[in-house]
């Protein structure tokens, strides 16, 4: 392969708009990432991009994103061509064109306001010859740069979808889903078919696909109880090949949606439990809250939870809602864990500034539904709240349970307690 790429980048002066399109598409096929040859390769593509046919325009735009090669110069120049051409009304730019550059700018996050309006201009011409992976590609790049002004494009490319739903494949369908999620767009029409798709399929999904459509529906919090059904009883059969996020994901979306399904939690506790020290501090903090919420905690899983937390609290790598969170769950189901509180004192005292009112909420009625008295910590919340009144709801300020008079014994060991109070 060596030789090949000395080659190319000796002759890449003599490459015409094919050959370089060409050439591309290949190392992105191969996987080849070698900096040098993407560097000419870029360079010749930035200075003759006029020259490309549309098709070959996408397929070197995907290509340098398959390969996550990135050149400022390079995409400008993809962009403004790719622009003048979606303006065009005589130019062969199609779906596929603009589903390619779409996926590719989303990929390497390259944010360009114009693009994302021409590209909207061009879809409402050809939304109709979209094939399904097109239609999803464009969702998912809209939704990628986050571009909530235009959520007329994306609710039109779900309008499109309900029509086909039946041709989508599942990472389609999840993808579609996501991105709809990903911005808060709630189209009940789509969610309602991808859910029937979902409902009737579920047992052929992956465990990535099982996971990301239960995400998405409690997202938008779309209660499709038969899908959710379908859902659990695929992830049941398939627990142990759960990864820590689609474990944390789940267990969240499932009590988002207020779904008990015991056996999926029983098997999510299971393998929870078994590949703890894979959890991320986020994996970690969703599945405490899922667990807490469902009241399907067992003092076993959130032991474990504790432990881990306790280390990732401690190298930093818990920001305010994993902080918030897990200490609500700790307190919903009355377990005091002093390193995993004391952890969280001083990460939440150092970045209490970036405390949202609900977040500060947690934190408070988790201190007082444990009767814990942390002066710092309870001084600075109270700053917080008081700098935030503006804006905190009539729950967010009253987050002291009334009548609360727990009692202690000593749990496992002397660093846990379990609380016995009044609910």
């Amino acid at each position: 392969m060596g030789a090949i790429t000395s080659s190319i980048v000796a002759a890449v002066d003599t490459l015409g708009p094919q050959n370089v399109a060409n050439a591309v598409w290949a190392l992105a096929t191969l996987r080849h990432r070698q900096s040098p040859v993407l560097e000419v390769m870029a360079a010749r593509a930035a200075a003759g991009v006029a020259d490309f046919i549309s098709q070959e325009l996408a397929n070197s735009v995907w290509a340098f994103a398959k390969l996550h090669f990135r050149s400022d110069p390079l995409m400008a120049a993809f962009c403004a061509e790719a622009m003048r051409r979606m303006q065009d009304e005589s130019s062969d730019f199609d779906a596929m064109c603009l589903a390619s550059i779409s996926w590719a700018f989303a990929t390497l996050g390259y944010w360009d306001e114009e693009l994302l309006d021409a590209t909207g201009q061009r879809l409402e011409k050809c939304l109709a010859s979209c094939k399904t992976q097109e239609l999803s590609n464009l969702a998912w790049g809209f939704a990628t740069l986050a571009a909530r002004q235009h959520m007329a494009t994306l609710s039109a490319i779900a309008g499109a979808a309900v029509q086909r739903i039946h041709e989508f494949e599942q990472q389609h369908i999840t993808n579609t889903a996501w991105s709809l999620a990903r911005l808060a767009v709630v189209d009940l029409p789509f969610m309602e078919a991808a859910s029937g798709i979902v409902r009737e399929k579920a047992h052929q999904f992956d465990v990535q696909g099982l996971s990301n459509s239960v995400w998405c529906f409690a997202k938008v919090l779309h209660h499709g109880e038969p899908a959710c059904e379908a859902i659990a009883r695929a992830a049941v059969a398939r627990a142990a090949e759960l990864t820590s996020q689609e474990m944390g994901n789940t267990s969240w979306a499932f009590a988002r949606l207020s779904v008990y399904n015991e056996q999926l939690m029983d098997a999510i506790g299971r393998q929870a439990v078994q590949r703890m020290s894979s959890f991320n501090m986020q994996e970690l903090s969703n599945t405490a809250f899922a667990f807490a919420t469902v009241s399907a905690a067992n003092e076993i899983l959130m032991e474990a939870i504790g432990a881990e937390a306790v280390e990732r609290i401690r190298a930093g790598a818990a920001d305010n809602q994993a902080l918030s969170n897990t200490a609500w769950a700790f307190a919903k189901c009355e377990l005091l864990c002093a390193p995993l509180l004391d952890a969280t004192s001083e990460a939440s005292i150092q970045k209490i500034s970036e405390f949202v009112p609900q977040g500060l909420s947690n934190l408070a009625w988790a201190l007082a539904r444990l009767m814990l008295t942390d002066a710092p910590l309870l001084a600075a919340i109270a700053n917080q709240c008081i700098a935030k009144l503006g804006v905190l709801n009539a729950q967010e300020t009253c987050p002291t349970p009334c009548g609360l008079r727990p009692s202690w014994r000593w749990h496992t060991s002397r660093s846990w307690t379990r609380c016995r109070g009044r609910r």
